[in-house]
């Protein structure tokens, strides 16, 4: 794998006012770019909510898009992130939780297989149509 891109993709990642996609060709690279990314500083929040709570006081975000069931919510996200306002429903506290993203040197990025993207686009979740810059290793 090419680390200087990498990097070059990770420097280009924030302020970006659009949600970035990192896309690996399996699950051991997929393991690699959480390493690498974990290194970076990156956050892996527990659930959307987390996230949106803390989406200012976190300068580095990853969400990794597992399966079906997470996909609405950071598909939902990702549409609302770019439009300066993001609104989600916590279902436990019956509250809607909103926040307005403060973009300057924020980096947000999904993190996925290509199949497991594949798959999603078959079910019309497709995140490579509402993603900003992306990064795939080319190796």
């Amino acid at each position: 794998m090419d680390n200087n891109k990498f990097e070059e993709f990770i420097k280009d990642s924030i302020s970006q006012k659009e949600i970035s996609l990192i896309l690996a060709k399996d699950d051991d690279e997929l393991a690699w770019l959480k390493d690498e990314l974990a290194k970076n500083n990156y956050i892996f929040p527990a659930n959307i909510l987390v996230a949106i709570s803390e989406l200012n006081s976190q300068d580095k975000t990853c969400f990794e898009i597992k399966d079906e069931s997470e996909a609405k919510e950071l598909y939902d996200f990702a549409m609302q992130y770019p439009t300066g306002q993001i609104n989600a429903f916590d279902e436990k506290t019956m509250k809607n939780i909103n926040t307005t993203p403060d973009y300057n040197n924020k980096s947000i990025i999904f993190l996925a297989t290509e199949d497991q993207l594949k798959k999603l686009r078959h079910i019309n979740f497709d995140f490579f149509a509402i993603s900003g810059i992306a990064y795939r290793n080319k190796e």
